[in-house]
């Protein structure tokens, strides 16, 4: 229950990232409340490099996963693209060995991993591990490696690169925002303040759908001059742009009404 977006925007002389999430998180998988606390996660950042992530699903599985990627992106960096699936696998790893061998005396062995699937009974109890957090974790992360930007979505242990298409959305609320990013024509190539707000105007219609909290942040990250600067978008922008999405809305409906009255049957 949750919306997280990331974009991409590109100007004369720098490009950047925009993380948008709402602030609900979800506890017992049923129960949506909304906190102080950010979603977006600084994963890593050094001289030439950042890491951005927003994670969707069971709170503790995403601690679990950045705290999985923070440790192999700090061993090695450039193999940060399979740190995005080897962390995801290595939250379902420790789910297998806390939950299904661990009370049973049985030690982890991935190279003879037929010893658990031979036998139905750990082979479900597994399985069903497995399902638990292939339904609950699902993340995005932003990542500008010397001055190159780069969007992946991991989900089910599949990392997906959404480079290309410049944004990505996760949660219950991504439909919608997909949907009005697409409508009102994003693209990767367009500048910061134009992104911002379509990221807002995505984040606001988001919030017709189920567990996605009015309350969100906005953080922009981009090179500038050598160094990496963020920004937090401030709550008087926020509340602007929301009443232009506001009208913007107003608007389409009295179109809509509009051609209801050039209908003549």
């Amino acid at each position: 229950m949750t919306i997280g977006i990331i974009l991409k925007f590109k100007e004369s002389n720098r490009e950047g990232i925009i993380l948008i999430p709402d602030r609900t998180y979800t506890y017992q998988g049923i129960i949506g409340v909304e906190s102080d606390v950010s979603k977006v996660e600084n994963i890593y950042t050094d001289n030439c490099n950042v890491v951005y992530g927003i994670g969707s699903g069971s709170g503790p599985l995403i601690t679990a996963y950045f705290n999985f990627l923070r440790a192999r992106i700090s061993a090695d960096f450039e193999r940060i693209i399979d740190h995005l699936v080897d962390s995801y696998n290595d939250v379902i790893v420790q789910k297998i060995k806390n939950y299904v061998l661990g009370p049973l005396g049985i030690l982890y062995d991935p190279v003879n991993v037929e010893n658990y699937t031979n036998n139905p009974t750990i082979f479900n109890m597994i399985n069903a591990r497995v399902n638990e957090v292939w339904n609950n974790l699902d993340i995005l992360v932003g990542t500008i490696k010397n001055n190159k930007i780069s969007i992946h979505n991991i989900n089910s242990s599949v990392g997906a690169d959404l480079t290309t298409q410049g944004f990505g959305v996760i949660g219950t609320g991504s439909n919608s925002a997909l949907w009005t990013l697409i409508h009102l024509g994003y693209s990767p190539n367009s500048d910061m303040k134009t992104v911002l707000t379509l990221g807002l105007f995505a984040k606001f219609q988001s919030e017709e759908s189920h567990g996605v909290g009015e309350a969100t942040d906005v953080i922009v990250v981009y090179s500038d001059k050598g160094k990496f600067v963020s920004k937090v978008v401030d709550e008087n922008t926020l509340t602007k742009i929301r009443e232009k999405h506001k009208e913007l809305i107003n608007l389409q409906r009295e179109k809509v009404k509009e051609a209801v009255n050039l209908v003549d049957l």
